[in-house]
């Protein structure tokens, strides 16, 4: 299973109400959710394309301030299972990505990685415990600076991008924009593409 979480607490600050994201219902999807589900096209594999039934995105309306600001995708019929949550109305969490594999747990959390072993793991009583952390790298990440320079270098030395990454980035789009809207006061939502 690969777990991907972040969150900020934007939605309640009194500038929101006038920012983009609160006016656009799928805001939180076509941001937050499609980075979600880039990384775990990169996990899974870059040539392992995605069907669009095999995810399932909410949005959801917050019923203290009426905004979508909540987000979740899972996959439906694929393995590794995605469970991604993102959300602009909940205490700040930096980019989590929790990968649990047969006999070990890897964590990326901000910049540090830990790898957990074995799964085998026992109290002095025989019951199972957290396995110990064997591995630890820290300062892994440049952060969204170091993307942009990437993407800004590549432009000035006219360099062709992947075609096939592009049309994944589009299909992901895609999906994020017909993601199901739950409204406070529709449980069952609606997909956008159903209005």
């Amino acid at each position: 299973m690969i777990s991907i979480s972040s969150a900020k607490g934007i939605a309640y600050k009194d500038s929101f109400k006038y920012d983009w994201r609160a006016k656009d219902t799928l805001a939180i999807s076509h941001t937050l959710l499609s980075h979600q589900i880039s990384i775990y096209q990169e996990i899974i594999g870059p040539n392992l394309k995605l069907e669009e039934k095999e995810l399932n995105i909410r949005v959801y309306q917050n019923p203290e301030n009426k905004f979508y600001c909540t987000g979740l995708v899972s996959s439906i019929g694929r393995t590794p299972i995605l469970h991604g949550f993102s959300s602009w109305g909940s205490p700040y969490s930096e980019l989590k990505i929790t990968i649990a594999c047969t006999n070990c747990k890897i964590e990326l959390n901000g910049g540090s990685l830990r790898v957990y072993t074995p799964r085998d793991s026992f109290s002095n009583d025989g019951n199972f415990i957290d396995p110990p952390c064997t591995t630890q790298i820290d300062d892994l990440t440049e952060g969204i600076e170091g993307c942009s320079d990437f993407f800004i270098e590549a432009l000035m030395r006219q360099e062709i991008f992947s075609k096939k990454s592009l049309l994944r980035s589009l299909w992901i789009g895609e999906q994020c924009l017909n993601a199901v809207v739950i409204h406070n006061s529709n449980s069952k939502g609606q997909s956008m593409s159903d209005r």
